[in-house]
């Protein structure tokens, strides 16, 4: 169940909010487990071909890694565009994530916890009304309490993005 609204504070800000709740069900001697799921934020456009946006939220994700465990994942980002000489957008997403994980089994252990990070800043470039193509470079670090999941990552990309 999810109930979403959206709200046009003015014309240049706009306020939004998703909540509900999520049901989980599990084989075996496990119940359902309920939690509530959420995101809000806000998106700001200054001017022409400028965004701020600030969300944040709570999901429960499967585990990529175990078969036999969730995580509780509560995030906060902000990513930021502005367009510069029309064609030409710089980017800049930040973000913060805290992965709290859990058994869907019983006499399963689950203690691991997750914080995680990034930095991304970007160029792309409008080439035609529906097609942009860019750069970014991705920094990011993962500290988690099971030391064998710990990271941390530097990226350089390539994209193309098509609109319709």
């Amino acid at each position: 169940m999810n109930l979403r609204l959206n709200y046009e504070v003015t014309a240049k800000f706009n306020l939004y909010a998703s909540g509900g709740v999520e049901f989980r069900q599990f084989n075996g001697n496990r119940g359902t487990y309920t939690s509530p799921v959420f995101e809000v934020g806000s998106i700001y456009h200054p001017f022409a071909g400028t965004n701020l946006t600030l969300a944040a939220g709570r999901r429960i994700y499967n585990s990529g890694s175990f078969l036999s465990k969730i995580s509780r994942t509560t995030y906060v980002v902000g990513p930021v565009s502005a367009a510069f000489i029309s064609a030409v957008y710089f980017g800049l997403g930040v973000g913060y994530e805290n992965s709290d994980y859990f058994a869907t089994a019983r006499n399963v252990s689950a203690p691991r916890n997750d914080d995680y990070w990034f930095i991304e800043p970007s160029v792309d470039v409008l080439i035609t009304r529906w097609l942009s193509t860019g750069v970014y470079y991705l920094h990011r670090r993962d500290g988690s309490s099971e030391s064998f999941f710990s990271f941390y990552d530097n990226q350089v990309g390539v994209r193309a993005t098509l609109r319709f």
